[in-house]
This record gives C-alpha cells, sequence and structure tokens, in this order.
C-alpha cells in the first residue's frame, strides 16, 4: 500500500503556487508553510534541502506581533528555495505506508 496527497491538498499547493511570491500577511505566510509541512511529512520529503526557505520563515515568524499584518518579503534565495519544495510537493511522489 501507498499514500500520497489527495486532489483537495493538491488544489491548495497549486493556490500556495499561485500567491507566494506576492505581499502577503503572517497569516497567508503560516498557513503555505503549514502547508508544506503536513505535505512533507506524508511524503517523506526531507526539510533539510529547503534551508533557506526555512530560515525565511522562521525570521518572519519571529517578527509577528499582528497575524493580519504584512509579512516581511523573503529574499531571491528563500523564494527559489520555497518555490522548488512547492513544485516538489506537487509531484506528489507516493510513499510506501509501511515500511519493509
Amino acid at each position: 500500500k501507498t499514500r500520497c496527497l489527495t486532489k483537495k491538498v493538491l488544489g491548495k499547493v497549486d493556490v500556495a503556487l499561485s500567491v507566494f511570491e506576492g505581499p502577503l500577511t503572517y497569516r497567508q505566510t503560516a498557513a503555505i508553510y503549514g502547508l508544506l509541512f503536513f505535505c512533507s511529512d506524508v511524503l517523506e520529503i526531507e526539510l533539510c534541502k529547503f534551508f533557506k526557505a526555512l530560515r525565511y520563515f522562521r525570521r518572519a515568524m519571529a517578527q509577528v506581533t499582528r497575524w493580519d499584518d504584512p509579512a516581511p518579503a523573503a529574499d531571491k534565495f528563500a523564494l527559489n528555495n520555497l518555490r522548488s519544495w512547492l513544485e516538489q510537493v506537487k509531484q506528489n511522489d507516493e510513499r510506501p505506508i509501511w515500511a519493509d
């Protein structure tokens, strides 16, 4: 048996891909990263490959005072890393449910 993401989750990934480069609030940024953390767990994606995107997230979330304020813009390296992460999630490679 295998597992992968549902069409509903993949639809959310498509939305994240369409908006992640625009101005986002802290709440929207946290929602995109929460989605990526969930998807990465399901698909067993190693987070270490996305260090620059994770560093941006950590720094941005450390500045939150009000969730609906604009989040700071990510640098081009973090954006490229985030795009790669979203694209890898979108591939939706099936993973075995049971490890042998």
